[in-house]
């Protein structure tokens, strides 16, 4: 999984490419300025898989990065999780009013932005999933996606069936 790290922090983008390595991911890009941040999201060549944002940063807040790559269809469905001082309602609100998928507060544990991670590498997986049925379904029409019930319970399962039973070792 690809993530773009955004934090004017320079203590938050060292040490989360550390925690997120221990948890296997790997492909971690990190950015201090929003500006520059954003010039790499529209220009990488695969996009990221995965946004984590501070809230309070110069020039372009992470709320409005957010809303700017929610209006890139490369990052229309794409988990955004804000990673931020802020404890109030309203500032959370706003956040996942713009697009953000989950709130993190700082200072954060670090087992739980592992597991924040782990869970938005799951919905990327199920994302990945959906889009190739929906894939299929062009070539073959035999699931009618998008309608009330058009996906059985099993091949919803089956989706998430490697998280459900993940394949033996040796």
């Amino acid at each position: 999984m690809k993530i773009l790290i955004v934090d004017d922090d320079r203590h938050i983008v060292e040490l989360l490419p550390l925690i997120l390595e221990n948890e296997g991911f790997c492909d971690v890009s990190c950015h201090t300025s929003p500006k520059a941040a954003f010039a790499a999201l529209l220009s990488a060549t695969e996009a990221f898989d995965c946004l984590i944002l501070d809230i309070d940063m110069p020039d372009i807040n992470g709320i409005e990065f957010c809303k700017q790559a929610r209006n890139i269809p490369a990052y229309r469905e794409i988990p955004i999780v804000m990673l931020t001082g802020r404890r109030d309602e309203e500032t959370m609100r706003e956040a996942l009013m713009a697009g953000a998928t989950d709130y993190v507060t700082k200072p954060f544990d670090v087992l739980q932005i592992g597991v924040r991670i782990r869970l938005s590498a799951k919905l990327v997986r199920a994302n990945r999933a959906m889009n190739s049925l929906r894939r299929a379904q062009e070539i073959e029409p035999v699931i009618p996606l998008g309608k009330p019930h058009g996906l059985t319970r099993e091949e919803v399962m089956n989706i998430f069936a490697d998280e459900l039973y993940p394949p033996k070792k040796g």
